[in-house]
């Protein structure tokens, strides 16, 4: 019972990070995300794991930025990333 509840709340902790990012879209991810949370063991795969998700997040919306940045020129904007 105990392994189950370590699971939930480290779950918890990964879900509570991603809904800022997806919202209710998370819902559809539970059952996987349940899963790969589940076989971490310790607080620092679950901080890495977020890392990843954070990079992830960052390169998309970089790329996003770059792919739209002679649109949004033409309309007389300057698009930076700040690191």
């Amino acid at each position: 019972m105990e392994y189950n509840y370590i699971n939930f709340v480290n779950s918890q902790q990964v879900l509570s990070y991603l809904e800022k990012i997806l919202g209710d879209d998370l819902k559809v991810y539970y059952p996987i995300l349940y899963k790969v949370v589940g076989n971490m063991s310790n607080e620092n795969e679950i901080q890495g794991f977020v890392s990843l998700v954070a990079k992830i997040y960052e390169v998309g919306f970089n790329k996003s930025v770059e792919a739209h940045k002679e649109s949004l020129e033409r309309l007389g904007l300057i698009a930076k990333v700040k690191n």
